[in-house]
């Protein structure tokens, strides 16, 4: 993904968690009867940014899997880099949490 849809994805996503936060305070301010409908509007606000997020996730992460590839097959070299100290790291990674259990 490019930097530009990243922010897009993160500002869009953004919006509507924090829509679902209003609409939880919304709910925390109401310690009566209407708690309960308070409380199913923000389980709903929550669940409708979250299904927007997943489908704009859907949309996007076949651009950014395409980025990726080209970018790849344009820096070889630099790409077998990344894989190695990636592999690096992660055995460090894992030789030092063997130690940690011994």
């Amino acid at each position: 993904m490019t930097k530009s849809t990243l922010e897009v994805l993160a500002r869009d996503s953004g919006d509507a968690l924090e829509d679902a936060l209003h609409a939880l305070q919304r709910a925390a301010h109401h310690a009566s009867d209407d708690a309960h409908a308070a409380l199913a509007d923000a389980a709903t606000t929550l669940t409708k940014a979250a299904k927007t997020l997943a489908e704009e996730v859907k949309t996007q992460a076949p651009k950014g899997v395409k980025t990726a590839t080209d970018a790849a097959k344009a820096h070889p070299v630099t790409t077998a880099a990344v894989i190695t100290a990636t592999a690096a790291v992660l055995s460090a990674l894992i030789a030092y949490r063997r130690r940690q259990a011994d």
